[in-house]
Order: C-alpha cells, then sequence, then structure tokens
C-alpha cells in the first residue's frame, strides 16, 4: 500500500489480481502506475497458468518448484522495484509480518 498505508492488509492483493487496482477505490491505495501494470499483468499472467496447467510459471516468470515441507522457495511479486524474483525466504522472515500482534511460532527458522 502507499504511504501512509501500514503493513499489507488481507486481500489487498485482489486489486493486482482482478487488474482493478485503477479503479477510484483502489487507485489512492494501490497507485496506478507501470509498475502496478506490470505487477498486475505478471500476477494475472501466472493465476491463469496455474488454472490451466497446475504451474504458475510462464515465460516472464521464473521457474515457480512446487511446494515441499522442506524450506520453500518462494516467487515474490514486487520486491524491490521487481515484479517477480525467486529466492528461499527463512521462516522467520515469511512471518515478520506478524510482529506485534501477540502470536507465538514455535519454530521461527
Amino acid at each position: 500500500l502507499l504511504s501512509p498505508g501500514r503493513g499489507t492488509p488481507h486481500c489487498s492483493e485482489l486489486p493486482i489480481v482482478y487488474g482493478t487496482f485503477a479503479d477510484p477505490y483502489y487507485r489512492e491505495k494501490m497507485g496506478e502506475g507501470a509498475f502496478q501494470q506490470t505487477l498486475s499483468t505478471l500476477m494475472m499472467q501466472a493465476f491463469g497458468a496455474f488454472a490451466a496447467s497446475g504451474n504458475p510459471t510462464t515465460a516472464q516468470i521464473p521457474e515457480w518448484p512446487a511446494f515441499t515441507a522442506e524450506p520453500g522457495t518462494t516467487v515474490v511479486f514486487g520486491a524491490d522495484g521487481v515484479p517477480a524474483a525467486v529466492g528461499s525466504m527463512a521462516n522467520a522472515e515469511l512471518l515478520s509480518g506478524f510482529e506485534g500482534w501477540g502470536l507465538q511460532f514455535a519454530d521461527r527458522n
């Protein structure tokens, strides 16, 4: 979300996934520039590829390995201005968005 937004609220990806980020309701929260359009296009392509084949990999999105119980590989959309990147994230990093909610995690690695 754009400033002064705080964090990433539940379902905030939906305007990007469905291409409605420029709707007046979302525009001030999401922005409506070239980055949002590219991100939206990539996410729609990934969702479409997954629905069609069970694999979200596309020509623009690197190979997206299937999920396993081992520390996983994550595709991150929108990180550091890059529309899609593949990388491994520790559970602690994935869970960091929940800090301050009073939640307790048994395994943080």
